[in-house]
């Protein structure tokens, strides 16, 4: 999910998530899917290393976009955009 959500905030691909019913071998499956379509995150999914990566590559779009470049702005457009 880190890999899709990723491409998806940072390269702007458009990515579809299709999950049967079948899939679901833990119920915390659900509860991250739900986390995803009401906040655009999992809580706990990225480690240091991946939230430096995202302040390092969203920050172009930011700029892009016209808005301030500080560490909170950056990561709430990386999960408007996921």
């Amino acid at each position: 999910m880190r890999n899709q959500m990723m491409d998806c905030g940072l390269q702007g691909k458009q990515i579809t998530f299709l999950m049967t019913d079948t899939q679901i071998v833990n119920e915390n499956f659900l509860e991250d899917i739900n986390n995803v379509l009401n906040t655009g995150e999992i809580t706990n999914l990225y480690e240091e290393e991946h939230l430096n990566k995202i302040q390092e590559e969203i920050r172009p779009y930011v700029k892009s976009l016209g808005r301030m470049d500080q560490k909170e702005v950056n990561y709430a457009t990386y999960i408007e955009r996921v």
